[in-house]
């Protein structure tokens, strides 16, 4: 079995703000867009968050649709 990439995530001049449901409200009540993305592994998620994603969904139903296992959790049939 290979290993998976190394990815390497430049840093950010300046690292964003957490967010936050306040935060998020007040994107809403300005009119600011939103972004949001799922990641199905953790390179993901570290580019997502490295290009300032606003919300990260991890979804856990990549083992069901990219691997064809029975339920989300590996090794148990539900």
């Amino acid at each position: 079995m290979s290993a998976a990439p190394h990815v390497t995530v430049p840093p950010t001049l300046e690292a964003p703000l957490p967010t936050t449901l306040p935060r998020l409200a007040e994107k809403k009540r300005l009119g600011e867009p939103i972004v949001m993305i799922t990641a199905y592994d953790y390179p993901s998620a570290q580019v997502a968050q490295a290009a300032g994603v606003d919300m990260v969904l991890v979804g856990d139903s990549g083992a069901m649709t990219v691997l064809g296992y029975p339920s989300t959790v590996a090794g148990i049939d539900r």
